[in-house]
């Protein structure tokens, strides 16, 4: 008694304990009646069994019923032999009920019925969850005032142990009575059963079943019920698998919508994640409508969340189910075990006309008071409408405008009995979407808070002046004003669907007396650079904008260009020239241009520049439209809006031609019979990487100066490919030239030779020098390539030519005879007049003679010197004759 029955030992307080005593009738210890004491006080039923012959007397049989429990007729059994033993088990045995899983079928279909498990009424018809009877497979009781019946019971082997009846639920329609009853153990995955009862048939029929998903997940231990649009046609059903585990979640609550005898599931329910022990939908109800939209909530517990503090989400009921995001979380108090086990929200306890939320827990219930609901729309109204821009020519900035920020309230709980007090928190931005304002309230700032009472279900509004700040409007966008407003504490609630912001927006009066002043502009494309690929530098071109009409408000500029292109900046050059503040999207730019003030008859250049990729696959033509619009231009006028610029695609070429030193540079004739093979070489040579075809034109004139003629001439390419001869035709009129066409599909690198006979045709009197020419043109399309390099496409190669005349050999004889004896006449009479031919001594002695004369005649005036003179002279004399 001491050892078995205890807590140590595994018994359970409420459990049934047994003791089985066999004796022969020989009783020993001291202690029986402390032994007895404590067998009554811990609810153990004592058996005895005497064996033998020890027992027939009155004594023996006293002792035996003293020891049994009561009464003693059911406890006591003698037998007189240890072989009865066989067949008392034998009787046990019948009277035990087999161990679940191990009998293939029950004697006692009923013994363990728990009929009430579950139950549900309506009118007349009570039906209870039985799902402990034959064999744990369950059933249903239909409780009758005349009888009662037992539903959907079954003995098929995967029904057993299903549980069948542990929740049940009725739904009333228009098309007759049906139940729904959940066997979470049912082949270990759960299963709900759909059954119906018709008026004129007796019994239920089985419609259909639903099954669970998860092994273990008890789906159909809790099913809720609700007349979803009041007409009885379509149902609201919640079933739960509160043991149903997926990744970080511990249960699920699926939406099922029940029509016409169908029962269909969309939406599951989930609580929070990270607590996958939480038993989510260990209790589901339908709560009564707590919003004020006329439809229920939903209300799932989750009793084992928070290491098994427990909590309750509220799910927000709509026209065709349950949103599947949870509106409101409840927890269980740090003292409470269990919060959520059990639900119910269709009373009000508190008497304020709102249906309050009960919920219980291990050992305590939890009443959460509903709070009223309000729905509070903001929106803000100005006078005038339009914000007046003053005049430009005034001194002062006088603008002002006055608005209001209002609340709307509506009550949604209206069977609420207490009084509405509501502190709504407003704050109002002026021009919220820029990082300066062009307007301000009173107090020079463009920020301003307030308060608003609300105290009745109607319209509350502030009024506030709003003044311009900024004379310049270089843009005149409207003024955007955004309202935003917190609640207070209080007992009302705002709904979710309440608008606590507003934004609006106040439009600039560009005309005195309102409405529109109508602009008319218009774009041209004015210049722009040769697309020529590769483009390293920004590629630039030019618009410009005209307003005929009156001033322009809001003027944008859009720009939209191909792949390949992404622009680069843009300026206005109006009175100066400044930057534009543009925005990006792909492919498509747009500009402000209002800074401008375009008025009537004026323009402005736009100067826009373009990156362009490379690695870019691109057409031959290169698209760019341009369309320039403002907010007060009328669409009658939109014609000239815009413009549509067709670029060409260029590609670079670089193409040089010369001749080459193995042409003929010079030649002579000499007389008519002479002939010469003339030769001009060209090479064209492309620089760039990659081909391209051109054609190369050749010009030779046929008919040279002073009777030459080059003729019997070809013209061909590199590896002898002939050029063709241009028809007379197509040549210019009255040309001597002969053109021929050399076309080079695909130039790299080439030589053209020009080869023909030289020959003179008629003679010459003179010396002459005639220049023989020859000169060749590269020409290509000029709609796919460009090229920087004309002037390297043409060259020419000149022959000089010499035309010699013959000397007459006789005439230059005489004349040299003539002109040696003439010329030999002169030096004789020359060296003859020098005294050439007279002899050395007559000279002297004549010369001897003729200074002594000339001495006598001045001997009256030599001097002394002199006479030395003549007497050293004479000395001479006489040694030279000697």
């Amino acid at each position: 008694m001491n050892e078995v029955f205890t807590d140590k030992a595994g018994a359970r307080p409420h459990a049934k304990k047994v003791i089985l005593m066999l004796t022969d009738g020989d009783i020993t210890g001291t202690d029986k009646n402390s032994t007895l004491k404590q067998s009554e006080t811990r609810r153990v039923s004592r058996y005895i069994v005497g064996l033998g012959k020890n027992f027939g007397n009155k004594e023996s049989t006293e002792k035996l019923d003293a020891l049994a429990s009561d009464p003693a007729e059911s406890h006591v059994k003698v037998l007189n032999d240890v072989s009865q033993l066989e067949d008392l088990f034998s009787e046990i045995k019948r009277k035990i009920v087999s161990v679940e899983g191990v009998s293939n079928s029950s004697n006692f279909p009923r013994e363990f019925s728990s009929a009430g498990l579950s139950a549900d009424v309506l009118q007349e018809t009570l039906v209870l969850g039985d799902p402990g009877i034959y064999e744990w497979s369950g059933g249903i009781l239909e409780v009758l005032p005349e009888q009662e019946t037992l539903l959907n019971t079954s003995m098929e082997q995967e029904r057993h142990f299903g549980y069948l009846g542990y929740s049940v639920r009725l739904i009333p329609t228009p098309d007759g009575l049906f139940c729904l009853t959940g066997a979470p153990r049912y082949n270990y995955r759960g299963q709900v059963v759909l059954l119906r009862k018709y008026s004129d048939l007796p019994g239920w029929e089985e419609l259909t079943k639903l099954q669970g998903e998860q092994f273990g997940s008890y789906f159909g231990s809790e099913i809720a019920v609700s007349d979803h649009n009041g007409d009885g046609t379509l149902h609201l059903v919640l079933i739960s698998a509160p043991h149903y585990l997926e990744k970080r979640w511990g249960g699920q609550v699926s939406v099922c919508l029940f029509l016409k005898g169908n029962l269909s599931c969309s939406v599951t329910l989930r609580g929070e994640p990270g607590h996958p022990f939480a038993q989510f939908g260990a209790a589901v109800t339908v709560l009564s409508d707590l919003d004020g939209d006329g439809i229920g909530e939903v209300a799932v517990g989750a009793p084992y969340e928070q290491d098994g503090r427990g909590a309750l989400y509220i799910f927000k009921g709509e026209t065709m189910g349950v949103k599947p995001s949870y509106s409101q979380r409840l927890s269980g108090t740090s003292g409470s075990r269990g919060f959520g086990l059990s639900v119910h929200g269709v009373l009000d306890l508190s008497g304020d006309g709102s249906a309050d939320v009960v919920v219980g827990a291990l050992g305590q219930v939890f009443v959460h008071r509903s709070r009223p609901m309000i729905h509070v729309t903001l929106n803000m109204k100005f006078k005038p409408q339009e914000f007046p821009i003053p005049d430009s020519d005034a001194a002062g900035c006088e603008s002002v405008i006055s608005m209001q920020a209002c609340a709307h309230t509506t009550i949604l709980t209206r069977g609420h009995t207490g009084s509405l007090d509501l502190l709504l928190h407003y704050s109002l931005v002026l021009d919220s979407g820029r990082s300066s304002s062009r307007v301000s309230f009173g107090n020079h700032k463009r920020a301003l808070n307030g308060t608003l009472t609300v105290k009745r279900e109607d319209e509350d509004c502030h009024n506030i002046s709003v003044f311009l700040s900024d004379c310049s409007l270089d843009d005149l966008s409207p003024i955007e004003v955004y309202l935003g407003a917190h609640q207070q504490d209080s007992l009302w609630l705002l709904s979710p669907s309440s608008r606590l912001t507003a934004v609006s927006q106040v439009p600039f009066r560009l005309c005195e007396n309102g409405g529109i002043c109508g602009s008319d502009l218009s774009v041209k494309f004015k210049e722009r650079d040769k697309f020529v690929l590769p483009i390293k530098d920004p590629y630039y071109m030019k618009l410009e904008l005209k307003n005929m009409g009156e001033v322009g408000h809001q003027i944008t500029l859009t720009l939209t260009y191909p792949d390949g292109m992404s622009f680069h900046k843009a300026g206005i050059e109006f009175l100066r020239r400044e930057p534009l503040s543009c925005a990006m999207e792909p492919q498509r730019v747009t500009c402000n241009v209002s800074n401008a003030k375009l008025r009537h008859g004026k323009s402005a250049g736009i100067h826009v520049m373009f990156d362009v990729l490379p690695n870019v696959t691109w057409p031959d033509m290169v698209n760019i439209t341009a369309q320039v619009l403002s907010i007060n231009e009328t669409e009658g006028t939109l014609s000239d809006n815009s413009e549509t610029l067709h670029i060409p695609v260029l590609h670079s070429i670089n193409v040089i031609t010369k001749g080459l030193e193995k042409s003929t540079k010079y030649v002579t004739f000499s007389d008519l019979d002479h002939r010469h093979v003339l030769t001009h070489v060209y090479q064209i040579k492309n620089l760039e990487v990659g081909g391209f075809p051109v054609n190369v034109k050749v010009r030779v004139q046929h008919s040279q100066p002073d009777g030459l003629l080059w003729d019997e001439y070809g013209v061909f390419m590199d590896p002898q490919r002939p050029c063709d001869l241009v028809p007379p035709n197509a040549r210019p009129p009255r040309s001597s030239q002969r053109e021929f066409l050399c076309i080079v599909k695909n130039l790299n690198e080439t030589n053209i030779h020009v080869t023909g006979n030289l020959s003179a045709t008629q003679a010459w009197k003179s010396p002459v020098s005639v220049f023989i020419n020859s000169s060749v043109t590269i020409q290509y399309d000029e709609k796919r390539y460009h090229s920087d390099t004309d002037s390297f496409h043409r060259t020419q190669i000149q022959t000089r030519v010499d035309l010699l005349v013959p000397p007459n050999h006789l005439l230059y004889i005489i004349v040299s005879s003539v002109g040696g004896g003439v010329l030999l006449l002169i030096i004789c009479v020359i060296l003859y007049k020098c005294g050439f031919f007279t002899r050395y001594k007559d000279r002297m002695s004549d010369a001897m003679k003729s200074q002594q004369q000339e001495e006598d005649a001045g001997a009256e005036e030599e001097s002394p010197d002199m006479a030395e003179d003549k007497e050293l002279q004479a000395q001479l004399s006489q040694e030279s004759s000697v």
